[in-house]
């Protein structure tokens, strides 16, 4: 909603064209979305502005679009929805490949490969073979860490190519199993690299990659002014699942001095704590924490109702989440959904929220700190209480 307001502004106040325009999000399903909804909205702005309603309607937008320049505003919304398929409207992946084939040797793009989502089959592929070797160079088995265990550390390795692994071999207080564990992860991401060469195929975090040691080397200097002058405004959606090297990108194209592209961040600082699903809260932090940033709050929830909210207001009050201490910030309903509320077969109001609370000894706690619980063992306790 905000996002497809946004780019009806700044098409109809600020001249931009639809090929000027910049939206990225994280999934095919929300691309597309985003796209239907901006067209969606485009098309009611001029429809509103053509029919020169004289009473204001309950759509802050199109009264705001309604009080001046109407005939401008007008032709400018109209000339975008007609040349609306030139707005680069893609997921950061779709961008990244996009710029990369743009740029040819610049991004050290090799037209003879071709992009495959074949991680999973690799790593596995890679660390068994890596395994298989410790194994017979005669590495202590007991210390070996399991197929799951290497698989999924690798994974994590593969998807974050600038991850500084640790602990460093011989440092202090580290164990034999967690040097090991890092040396046999860092053999098995060099083997899933090589194997990519050989089958002659790219990985999606490979592009990201190529596309930024392209914009950050001597040679990109080029590269970078090209993209510039192309987008004027870019509108970064769900920005909590931007890792570091999405943010070098995007910080180096559209958040330097004399960049003249206008550069909106849209995410939730909340999500970005869940790094499962490759978010990092310190890039994001890192990117909407600059003295030259300016913060606003989305303050109104769409879809839920009132008694929800309250209660979640309720509930949360004072709460953080991460080790960034983010705060909660409450939300209101709008009013179409202040006193709506979700009702049983019988017609009879459903409870505004409900808690079930997964309690006793059984639950392991810190030793020096009671108060905090094992994870692991609330995940059973939890678990448990949901079958």
């Amino acid at each position: 909603f905000a996002l497809a307001a946004l780019a009806t502004r700044y098409i109809a106040e600020g001249d931009v064209s639809a090929s000027e325009l910049l939206m990225v999000s994280f999934t095919r399903a929300a691309t597309n979305e985003l796209r239907a909804k901006v067209r969606d909205r485009l098309v009611e702005a001029a429809d509103h502005l053509a029919h020169r309603w004289s009473e204001p309607v309950d759509d802050p937008l199109l009264d705001q679009l309604a009080s001046h320049d109407r005939e401008g505003r007008l032709r400018r919304l109209r000339r975008a929805i007609t040349e609306f398929d030139s707005a680069t409207v893609t997921t950061i992946h779709g961008f990244a490949t996009q710029m990369r084939t743009a740029l040819g040797a610049a991004a050290g793009a090799d037209p003879i490969l071709r992009l495959a989502d074949d991680s999973t089959e690799l790593i596995a592929e890679a660390c068994a073979d890596t395994l298989t070797c410790a194994a017979l160079e005669g590495y202590p088995v007991g210390v070996l860490p399991t197929p799951y265990a290497l698989r999924q550390a690798t994974r994590v390795a593969a998807e974050q190519p600038d991850l500084d692994l640790v602990p460093k071999s011989g440092q202090s207080g580290a164990t034999e199993a967690q040097q090991i564990l890092v040396e046999l992860v860092d053999r098995s991401v060099r083997a899933v690299a090589e194997r990519r060469r050989q089958l002659g195929t790219l990985s999606f975090d490979d592009v990201l990659s190529q596309l930024r040691d392209a914009l950050y080397s001597p040679g990109g200097v080029g590269a970078v002014e090209a993209l510039r002058g192309r987008f004027r405004v870019a509108l970064i959606d769900e920005f909590q699942d931007t890792d570091r090297v999405q943010w070098d990108i995007f910080s180096k194209l559209f958040d330097h001095p004399g960049s003249d592209t206008v550069l909106v961040l849209v995410g939730d600082p909340k999500q970005s704590i869940y790094s499962f699903r490759g978010a990092d809260v310190h890039t994001y932090l890192k990117a909407v924490g600059d003295d030259h940033t300016a913060r606003r709050s989305l303050v109104t929830n769409w879809r839920s109702d009132g008694a929800m909210l309250d209660g979640l207001a309720a509930l949360l009050d004072g709460a953080t989440f991460g080790d960034a201490d983010i705060p909660f910030v409450p939300v209101t309903a709008t009013r179409a959904h202040r006193d709506r509320r979700l009702v049983d077969a019988d017609g009879s109001a459903l409870p505004a929220l409900s808690l079930r609370l997964a309690i006793g000894d059984e639950i392991l706690r810190h030793k020096k700190n009671y108060d905090l619980v094992i994870t692991a063992s609330a995940q059973e306790a939890i678990d448990a209480d949901l079958v």
